[in-house]
């Protein structure tokens, strides 16, 4: 692929999501009815520290077994954390979810750094941990085991994709964790990357880097090294195997062993573009699977103009793809 063919498509200026995440109002935190958060729980230690969720039950006086939502922060894989929920249209998502009976875990994962001492399949071995974990808790908490769903934004999507899509023994994990399962029944992907190939465009190489890192922003070039790195363990002097490398990350490469998924993404967003979720979408009508794409109307990367109807709305039709599909 030429440069000017690259930039003609705007692919490159995606990598902003990386030194821009997406911003939030701070809102108050208020639970509906006796829904109840325990905060900063720890589910596995890394060689980074001690991972932690959130987690928020529907009823603290309930001793029913309750279905789970487990969501993952976005951040570019980078940034952010498990609080992004308790904002914007996500907390609506949150509210609906708890007043109508459902868990929900909001997971802490291993970010990548300029360090690179943080890489895949680290963080996305953090989201299956946390499903198992989940299933070793159920009864502490009034987890329903057999009712397990995850979802989440942008980075988070992606990683709720992979979680969802592939194989337990993908990841090593937690040996701790090792005898539970990570499966989920389905998924929730909101604006999510589902082939990094053409979004950190792996292949580019010789005169293409040097003209592009004439014309791009030098800390953007930076960033697309470090996920690069990340994602794949080879230097730029391996672009071929780069590629090879980011196809195992990208959720369109595991549709043929996919869960129900729901996809909602703007067609305006300039940060991933609405085709990465188009893409899903054939894939996953090639194999037959079950799915629904909600386009939203002019929305950019994050839902920037929602309104809080819109957003109420939105988060109905998350409560209802979970009734639909969220059990064995």
């Amino acid at each position: 692929m030429t440069l000017r063919h690259l930039l003609r498509h705007s692919q490159l200026h995606l990598l902003l999501l990386c030194i821009v995440p997406v911003t939030m109002k701070a809102e108050a935190l208020l639970l509906p009815g006796r829904a109840q958060l325990i905060e900063a729980v720890t589910y596995k230690e890394t060689p980074r520290g001690p991972m932690v969720v959130d987690i928020f039950r529907p009823d603290s006086l309930s001793l029913e077994a309750h279905p789970v939502m487990v969501f993952i922060h976005g951040g570019s894989w980078m940034h952010l954390d498990r609080t992004t929920i308790r904002s914007e249209f996500r907390k609506q998502m949150l509210d609906l979810l708890l007043s109508n009976g459902y868990a929900v875990v909001s997971v802490e994962y291993r970010l990548v750094n300029e360090n690179n001492d943080v890489s895949y399949p680290d963080p996305l071995s953090d989201c299956k941990d946390a499903v198992r974990w989940i299933r070793k808790e159920a009864k502490r908490y009034g987890f329903a085991p057999e009712r397990i769903a995850i979802g989440g934004c942008s980075a988070g999507a992606h990683l709720s994709l992979m979680t969802a899509y592939t194989a337990d023994n993908m990841t090593p994990g937690d040996k701790t964790l090792a005898p539970y399962s990570a499966h989920v029944n389905c998924c929730i992907d909101i604006y999510g990357p589902t082939h990094l190939g053409k979004i950190l465009h792996p292949s580019l190489h010789g005169p293409a880097i040097w003209a592009a890192k004439a014309v791009m922003n030098k800390h953007v070039m930076s960033i697309r090294e470090t996920l690069l790195t990340a994602f794949t363990g080879e230097t730029k002097h391996h672009p071929w195997r780069r590629r090879t490398k980011c196809k195992t990350y990208s959720p369109v490469e595991y549709a043929a062993t996919a869960v129900p998924t729901l996809m909602l993404h703007g067609n305006k967003d300039k940060l991933v573009s609405h085709k990465q979720s188009v893409r899903l979408e054939k894939k996953l009508q090639k194999h037959h699977k079950a799915y629904e794409l909600q386009t939203l109307e002019g929305e950019g990367h994050g839902f920037p103009f929602l309104s809080r109807e819109q957003g109420e709305a939105l988060a109905h039709t998350m409560l209802n793809f979970l009734n639909a599909y969220n059990h064995p």
